[in-house]
């Protein structure tokens, strides 16, 4: 797939692992395109297997209507479509979103909302984004950080509530590495594996990711 990114977040992650793409360091190269564009970049990329756009790298609904208009776009010339997101935005915007998006990755940064509220976010609105985008095919990354969410009661609350939602849900468990402003060491391979098997009690499609 065609993947498209901008600069920006609406949250702020101090473990954020690709930052270096994510936000604009003032020496960055502009590139300045509008969805009539993308859509016929997208259309002459058919001939080598592409199949649609994702929007992805930083915070892509930051740009909502970009989106949207692209989306529709993508709708009318048989392109999928897919976005990778934090899932922090207001329902009324993600219902009006999510029957022109075919796939989405939604980031689960946690399950409780004090670590939401040390990143800038807020759980239940990740959570309402979950279940909307849960009508289409939705896949879940947990990103485990030390010292930040790496309990395995958390886990099992987690992977509870996602089944409670739909047990096909995809779910990716993955390591971190020190990145940005947070140093600490790279999560254990042990406690991602642990981690998994807990998740794999309650959904049928868990994934161990960066190990």
């Amino acid at each position: 797939m065609l993947s498209v990114g901008s600069y920006g977040c609406n949250m702020k992650c101090p473990f954020c692992q690709n930052y270096t793409i994510s936000q604009d360091r003032g020496s960055s190269i502009q590139v300045h395109t509008t969805p009539k564009k993308l859509v016929e970049v997208a259309l002459d990329l058919k001939k080598e297997g592409n199949i649609g756009i994702a929007f992805t790298y930083n915070e892509p609904l930051i740009s909502y209507e970009f989106i949207y208009d692209t989306f529709v776009l993508c709708k009318k010339h048989d392109l999928k479509t897919v976005i990778v997101s934090n899932g922090m935005i207001e329902e009324k915007y993600i219902k009006e979103l999510s029957p022109l998006v075919d796939a989405w990755n939604i980031d689960l940064k946690g399950f409780r909302e004090d670590i939401y509220k040390k990143l800038s976010g807020d759980l239940e609105t990740v959570k309402k984004s979950i279940q909307i985008a849960s009508s289409s095919h939705l896949e879940v990354t947990s990103l485990i950080v030390p010292g930040i969410n790496d309990s395995l009661k958390d886990m099992e609350e987690e992977a509870k509530w996602l089944a409670s939602t739909d047990p096909n849900i995809v779910l990716h468990i993955t390591r971190y590495f020190p990145e940005y402003h947070y140093h600490e060491s790279p999560t254990s391979i042990e406690l991602i594996d642990q981690m998994a098997e807990v998740a794999k009690k309650y959904l049928k499609n868990v994934y161990r990711g960066n190990c």
